[in-house]
């Protein structure tokens, strides 16, 4: 966010191997989510430094909390996992209370269902 200048380039730079069954994104249970609440506090740090938090908030957060928190939590299939990582996810969703408008119909009703809206 600090860079003065970009170049791009013709070149891979990054494979993602999605048959790593030691990947903490293919091994889901409530331990993923207790990492990315840590990663979520320090994103709010990093993004509030740079005055972005609002405009990423906006404009992207919606679909990623949809698609890679609630998408993720569809492959867990032992119920205590599953109650564990929801109320993980409450707490990240409680790391924006006040920030983040969440406009999605679908994340609205899975939070009043939850009790955070």
């Amino acid at each position: 966010m600090t860079s003065q200048r970009t170049k791009v380039i013709d070149e891979t730079i990054f494979i993602y191997h999605t048959n790593n069954s030691g990947s903490a994104v293919n091994n889901i249970n409530s331990d993923f989510y207790s990492k990315y609440l840590v990663l979520e506090s320090k994103k709010i740090e990093i993004l509030s430094k740079y005055n972005v938090l609002d405009e990423y908030l906006n404009t992207r957060y919606d679909l990623y909390f949809k698609f890679w928190y609630l998408g993720k939590l569809k492959k867990i299939s032992d119920e205590n996992e599953i109650e564990k990582s929801k109320i993980l996810l409450d707490q990240i969703y409680k790391l924006y209370d006040g920030k983040w408008l969440v406009k999605d119909i679908e994340l609205v009703e899975y939070f009043k269902v939850r009790g955070l809206l």
